[in-house]
């Protein structure tokens, strides 16, 4: 956890948004009782799958193995992704990684974690990557390798995107940073909201024509 987060949870402890619980933006029984669990399927066809897999049927036009998700965008979960990314509430990202981390299969010990990169000029903004933030917090408590990979080589912004725009702009959108970290490895790619799946498609091929041997991702929250 950031320096700061950790001195402004003793000075000023957050309250749950679920409950007004002191102590975590989500408190655990809310985490439980609160976020909703989605079932194991294949994100682009729906049709359920093991482990999150990508169904045989769409796998020939995806690069990802397997998509898993920790919880439906609704309530709490939406709440949770607004503070992070616009109240700078960074505390944020260790709660929605702890929710992955419940959720999340057992993984290989060699699996390097990465993030879907966001556009600069809202880093600058923010002061931070939320998504770094979110796949850091998740390596941490999973004991696992994280290293951002990727950058975003333009700075259009998605929200409000149709889903052909999505994938247009998600095309020319990314570069690979460090080409030697991936080239071998088996990669968990970490986003906060998975919405089309455009920027997770267009990553993780990158990745692969880098010379990852797979590529499979992780949301803290599906928005259907």
């Amino acid at each position: 956890m950031h320096l700061l987060d950790k001195l402004i949870g003793v000075v000023a402890p957050h309250n749950c948004i679920g409950c007004g619980l002191e102590g975590d933006l989500l408190c655990g029984d809310c985490q439980q009782n609160k976020l909703i669990l989605l079932p194991s399927f294949c994100y682009i066809c729906k049709k359920e799958t093991k482990n999150s897999a990508i169904c045989s049927e769409c796998a020939p036009g995806s690069s990802l193995k397997s998509v898993h998700i920790g919880c439906l965008y609704d309530g709490p979960a939406n709440q949770l992704v607004q503070r992070l990314k616009f109240d700078r509430a960074r505390a944020a990202a260790a709660t929605m990684a702890r929710r992955l981390n419940t959720t999340l299969p057992a993984l290989d010990t060699s699996i390097l974690i990465t993030n879907v990169p966001t556009a600069t000029s809202r880093i600058r903004q923010r002061g931070y990557d939320q998504a770094a933030l979110l796949a850091s917090a998740l390596a941490s408590q999973r004991g696992l390798a994280y290293k951002p990979t990727l950058a975003k080589t333009n700075q259009l912004r998605q929200v409000g995107a149709s889903r052909q725009q999505r994938q247009t702009q998600s095309g020319v959108s990314f570069r690979v940073t460090s080409p030697k970290s991936v080239l071998g490895r088996h990669i968990l790619l970490v986003d906060d909201v998975l919405t089309t799946g455009a920027s997770l498609e267009a990553c993780a091929k990158l990745l692969i024509q880098k010379g990852a041997l797979s590529v499979r991702a992780a949301v803290f929250a599906h928005k259907l």
